[in-house]
């Protein structure tokens, strides 16, 4: 007797993962409920959900893969953050 491994989604490519996201929500519009749907495709109830609300409210094409990350040149200090940062690093032992 076999266990069934959940697979990590997010180490899937982002087409992948929208493909996996499309085939669950139409299971779940084909009848299967939410709950044998995460078990079949071996993701969480919590994310069948979350697909359902997002198709619902934008359709199918708000499952399609956004953009991941910081934008670039953000979370960079500028040169007044960092010089502050680097005289308050300073340890000073009395």
């Amino acid at each position: 007797m076999g266990m069934k491994t959940k697979t990590d989604a997010r180490k899937l490519d982002g087409a992948t993962q929208a493909h996996l996201r499309k085939m669950v929500v139409q299971a779940v519009r084909d009848g299967m409920t939410q709950t044998a749907a995460a078990k079949t495709y071996g993701v969480s109830l919590r994310a069948v959900s979350k697909w359902m609300k997002l198709v619902r409210d934008g359709g199918l094409r708000a499952l399609r893969p956004g953009k991941r990350g910081r934008l670039p040149g953000s979370g960079r200090l500028n040169h007044r953050q960092a010089v502050r940062i680097r005289r308050g690093s300073k340890l000073r032992y009395t």
